[in-house]
């Protein structure tokens, strides 16, 4: 099994200290099955998603479980919202 410093080595990966890079060590912690490829698509995205905004900013890396957490406390405050 690679770790994540011999992924870093290898010359066809981002370099550790990129934006990519550490945001993909924040998503590997956060999520520790997941590949390091998918780790990298997934930081891409993120980082996309981030320059979208008006105010750039490194993204919130959530794991499944806060990220049900978070989507449950938005629904239960829009259905409270439009009860009213």
């Amino acid at each position: 099994m690679e770790t994540i410093e011999q992924y870093f080595e290898r010359p066809d990966t981002t370099m550790p200290q990129s934006p990519c890079g550490r945001l993909m060590v924040r998503v590997l912690a956060k999520n520790p099955g997941m590949g390091f490829e998918t780790a990298q698509a997934e930081a891409h995205k993120l980082l996309q998603q981030a320059a979208g905004r008006r105010h750039y900013g490194v993204p919130q890396v959530l794991s499944p479980e806060e990220q049900s957490v978070r989507d449950a406390k938005a629904s239960a405050y829009w259905k409270a919202r439009t009860a009213a």
